[in-house]
């Protein structure tokens, strides 16, 4: 096992430490971050992951083994995908040329754990459970993509697509809601650097197709970096960097079905992690100018091509997630950043409803944290991978609860019973059924009222449309 329990770890929050039989968080309430800690003075960084529940306590710690780590060769985590029946899959990058993946339950508790031959570095799981696994070779070149089942065994793996990203890294493995697998990163063309996008048949690992994206930068400038996110409706949202003309750096964001862009804008201040909410919105931390701190998390209108500020920090902003319930933000910042020292982080909670802030310092000897990459809160799980389950069984589906403003993961806050829910499930059932982004007309429909602020729902909604379902 390659976990030692929160007894044998004493890091905790404003320097308490964790109880020994820390109370298992429930899915609703498990936020999972990923942090390089250390343990104790003069001794090497070792790699964590702390369990927080929505109200910022600190309910689990499992970190490595330390002893089998050392101050340059750490083990790492890397990358998250949540599943079926509660339960969370990661990567665990063990350099050189190893690692493995590990399934946990809401309680940490390891359920599985398969070796994988060389680095994995991202994962996905779809909606039946069937769990697609990105791993590097040497020298960060492409060196495989396998699909588990759920039984636990490999399916296929697939080497296709190692030529499309020669030499590079991809970022991004997506699964969809109807099965598609992409797989986005940037590539060499032999001129410039381009945004690539890949889809390969999740059922054979054969690879169907893929295509670089417009070159949205100056003539003779290629991507700087490449990030992509499940955007609804089979389409995802891609954040590449580019520089315009006269040499002003900026971020393009773009959303893709696979095939094509259909909708893109610029953004030219500083950009961090892309999220997208659960109206296909994508949400961005955000400087005001290149080179500038991250001190807000910016939100883009794809129909107007407009970014809006949805919450400003009065500290430098590292990373941040969507909750569960899609109604809040989890964000990690800097909290005091002395001139000798490792700087002081913090762990905050922002009410999307009323903009109202909860914040707990992390430990001091948490020297750097993040949201694993991928789903740290389940809320892309919810929203975009299985929108039609129904996680806590109350008869709601889970984009529906999203969108009626209940949590998707908690039956006692269902909206099942709301005499709205079937005007909100018929929208549901329209939005999918409809979507056509190349339409030129834009239906509205409307919903009988909003059960959070402006900031994440509205009373009406365009849905694009075209005459007939697809």
């Amino acid at each position: 096992m390659p976990f030692i329990g929160a007894a044998c770890l004493s890091l905790g929050v404003n320097g308490r430490s964790t109880s020994s039989h820390p109370a298992s968080p429930s899915r609703s309430e498990e936020i999972l971050i990923a942090g390089m800690a250390q343990g104790t003075v003069n001794k090497p960084l070792f790699s964590a992951l702390f369990y927080f529940d929505r109200t910022l306590h600190l309910v689990h710690t499992a970190s490595l083994n330390k002893s089998a780590q050392t101050a340059w060769n750490p083990r790492v985590y890397s990358s998250i995908a949540r599943g079926i029946e509660n339960s969370s899959w990661i990567t665990l990058a063990e350099p050189p040329h190893i690692g493995s993946i590990i399934q946990l339950d809401t309680g940490g508790s390891i359920v599985r754990s398969m070796d994988i031959k060389n680095t994995p570095t991202r994962i996905a799981v779809d909606r039946m459970g069937n769990v697609y696994v990105l791993a590097m070779g040497a020298s960060g070149t492409l060196g495989s993509i396998s699909k588990i089942g759920i039984a636990g065994t490999i399916v296929w793996t697939s080497q296709n697509a190692s030529s499309l990203f020669a030499n590079e890294q991809p970022t991004s493995l997506l699964i969809t809601d109807d099965m598609h697998l992409y797989l986005c990163g940037h590539a060499y063309d032999g001129a410039i650097e381009k945004a690539r996008v890949a889809e390969i048949d999740s059922t054979t690992g054969i690879l169907l197709s893929w295509r670089d994206l417009p070159n949205l930068g100056a003539p003779g400038f290629g991507v700087s970096f490449t990030e992509a996110c499940l955007g609804g409706n089979n389409n995802i949202w891609i954040q590449c960097g580019v520089m315009k003309s006269g040499r002003v750096p900026a971020s393009v964001l773009a959303r893709c079905n696979g095939q094509e862009i259909d909708r893109y804008a610029y953004f030219t201040g500083s950009c961090g992690r892309l999220r997208i909410d659960s109206f296909g919105r994508p949400l961005i931390l955000a400087g005001q100018a290149p080179g500038m701190s991250l001190d807000h998390v910016a939100r883009l209108d794809p129909e107007s091509g407009v970014f809006s500020t949805i919450w400003t920090s009065n500290k430098t902003l590292l990373d941040f997630a969507i909750g569960p319930a899609g109604d809040e933000l989890f964000v990690i910042r800097i909290a005091t950043l002395p001139k000798n020292g490792a700087a002081t982080l913090e762990l905050m909670r922002v009410f999307l409803c009323n903009n109202s802030e909860t914040a707990v310092l992390l430990d001091p000897d948490i020297r750097y944290a993040q949201f694993l990459e991928g789903d740290s809160t389940g809320f892309e799980w919810a929203a975009f991978v299985d929108p039609r389950g129904d996680a806590d069984h109350d008869g709601v589906a889970n984009l529906a609860e999203l969108m009626m403003g209940g949590d998707p993961y908690d039956a006692r806050k269902s909206p099942a019973h709301s005499a709205w829910a079937t005007v909100a499930f018929e929208a549901i059932s329209f939005f999918n059924s409809y979507w056509n982004p190349g339409a030129s007309f834009a239906p509205r429909l409307k919903v009988a009222r909003s059960v959070r602020s402006s900031n994440v729902l509205r009373d009406d909604f365009p849905i694009h449309g075209s005459s007939r379902p697809r």
